[in-house]
């Protein structure tokens, strides 16, 4: 007779989702993994079949538990949603640099097919999440054009993240000139 599971999967995948951040699919080892999580290479398995389906799950995890969805969502739609969804990337996590999402496709190359699938429609999800409130911004460009440049210029933000300590005042400043920019405002210096 087996033994009843002993942990609760979500905590399992919180606890995995700082190794896979910090050290990519690629980069982390079984043992930073069960250090992590408290559980031995056989339990992990067990749950999970491989360490590239722990990788799948725990990057389900962290988009799914982010705050992106609620911030894009919030009434009234409009540009204060994207600076908001864009500052609170910052602070995501204490512990990592940059965003688990953006900093796994690093490891595209060694990723399974499910995986890269995974990410490319949680792109396309982010950008339909941008999209509507950019309805009222441009004329000359389409909203899903400019969800498309919030999208790449987010995810430079946080590959930037990986290699630099930006004060998070600077980066505030640096979000709003952007949101500014977008709203075709002109800044005063």
């Amino acid at each position: 007779m087996a033994r009843p599971k002993q942990f609760n999967r979500t905590n399992v995948l919180d606890k995995a989702i700082p190794v896979f951040w910090m050290y990519g699919l690629a980069g982390a080892s079984l043992s930073q993994l069960e250090q992590a999580t408290g559980l031995n290479r056989s339990s992990l398995y067990a749950e999970f079949s491989s360490k590239e389906e722990l990788f799948k799950e725990a990057l389900k995890r962290y988009v799914s538990s982010g705050p992106a969805r609620e911030i894009l969502l919030a009434e009234p739609l409009g540009l204060s949603n994207v600076e908001r969804f864009l500052n609170v990337a910052q602070w995501f996590s204490e512990d990592a640099r940059g965003c688990f999402f953006v900093n796994s496709v690093r490891d595209l190359a060694e990723l399974p097919g499910s995986v890269v699938s995974l990410i490319a429609e949680q792109v396309k999800a982010y950008q339909s999440l941008i999209e509507p409130n950019l309805q009222n911004v441009s004329t000359f460009v389409s909203p899903k054009t400019l969800s498309e440049i919030v999208w790449s210029y987010f995810a430079g933000l946080m590959l930037k993240d990986n290699f630099a300590n930006t004060d998070p005042q600077t980066r505030s400043d640096e979000i709003r000139a952007f949101v500014d920019l977008l709203a075709g405002h002109e800044r005063n210096q």
